[in-house]
């Protein structure tokens, strides 16, 4: 089964990113506890999210130890919802050979986030397992330092230029910030149909999901809006706080017919 066809079997487009922060999380847990503890609940309430977003920065910071919490909770939770894995990696080829191999053949990730800025030679070595794995390139971001390289002259449209024509393949997709709804919908408009993309930045960030879904009409289900802080550190709960995220971002909510 191809990446794209396991994107569109999900009933909800929202995907939960895994970045347990340390100064957040309660006393004497580690972020595989946490996270565990927290993935239980929503499997049990029947609210686990199709899709997982570990990013590998929150398990680096503790060294080997952080790796292997990471693994576990990948070999426990890889079966039961795909694996965005986000790395944000990008180097020469055979640089990028080796991180491919690391993130596809070692950790498993269904997906990866990479970087762009070395050109196409630092991405084929990722862009080579598709259609079978998917590859999201930052392109259009949701943080304000977005405004220094990709928003000037018009660089995330040179780059969107690439990515869905020259560059192009099934399982080649996008990172594009929920932060730009109507540079989100140009984006959707002149892409191929089934060009996927990872959509950071809805909740705190300030993105909101009903305009997301308008701007990605009828091709939504083959996308992925993340929440991370906004499920993880809900006042709320993390399970109330799910149930209102995946409501808002089933691909009928919203959407124009």
């Amino acid at each position: 089964m191809t990446y794209l066809e396991k994107l569109a079997r999900a009933e909800s487009l929202l995907c939960l990113g895994l970045d347990p922060d340390p100064a957040r999380m309660g006393a004497g847990e580690t972020p595989e506890s946490f996270l565990n503890r927290l993935l239980e609940g929503l499997e049990e309430a029947g609210e686990l999210p199709s899709t997982l977003k570990p990013n590998l920065a929150y398990f680096e910071q503790y060294g080997s130890r952080g790796l292997g919490m990471l693994e576990r909770l990948l070999e426990r939770w890889r079966s039961k919802a795909l694996i965005i894995l986000d790395a944000k990696r990008g180097d020469i080829g055979p640089s990028s050979q080796a991180y491919a191999r690391a993130l596809f053949d070692v950790w498993g990730a269904d997906a990866v986030t990479v970087s762009p800025w070395m050109g196409r030679d630092s991405l084929e070595p990722f862009l080579e397992r598709c259609p079978e794995r998917g590859v999201y390139v930052l392109l259009r971001t949701s943080n304000p330092g977005a405004a220094d390289l990709q928003l000037a002259q018009g660089t995330w449209r040179r780059l969107a230029t690439l990515l869905t024509a020259d560059w192009f393949r099934p399982g080649l997709g996008a990172v594009m910030g929920a932060t730009g709804p109507e540079e989100l919908a140009e984006l959707v408009g002149g892409a191929p149909p089934n060009f996927p993309l990872l959509i950071p930045g809805v909740g705190s960030q300030g993105g909101d999901a009903a305009s997301v879904l308008r701007a990605l009409g009828d091709s939504a289900p083959i996308h992925r809006v993340n929440v991370s802080s906004g499920i993880l550190y809900a006042p709320e709960g993390a399970l109330e706080a799910t149930r209102r995220y995946a409501a808002s971002l089933a691909p009928h909510s919203g959407q124009k017919r």
